[in-house]
């Protein structure tokens, strides 16, 4: 239940981000999906980093967890971005 309000709060917390970068910037619109070009590589560096190093305890455990929740947001910020996109597309028709 805690994981998923945490996932929930990230994903809302990247949207609002992207949103108001999709306010300020409303001429150029490649702007928006900078939060999701710059989840990727936190993400992906999270998800080899707990396979390749040999980790002690819980370290690989709390690798796959970031690597989720940059996941989840990166995720969230796409399809907020890819939805705006299309929105403004219909909208100027």
């Amino acid at each position: 239940m805690r994981f998923t309000l945490i996932i929930i709060f990230i994903s809302i917390i990247s949207i609002i981000v992207t949103a108001i970068l999709n306010q300020i910037f409303k001429n150029k619109r490649l702007i928006k999906y900078i939060p999701s070009m710059i989840m990727l590589p936190f993400m992906i560096y999270n998800f080899v980093m707990m396979y390749s190093t040999t980790s002690e305890g819980f370290e690989a455990l709390g690798r796959l967890i970031m690597g989720i929740f940059f996941f989840a947001a990166m995720i969230s910020s796409l399809i907020f971005a890819i939805s705006a996109d299309v929105f403004h597309k219909y909208k100027m028709k």
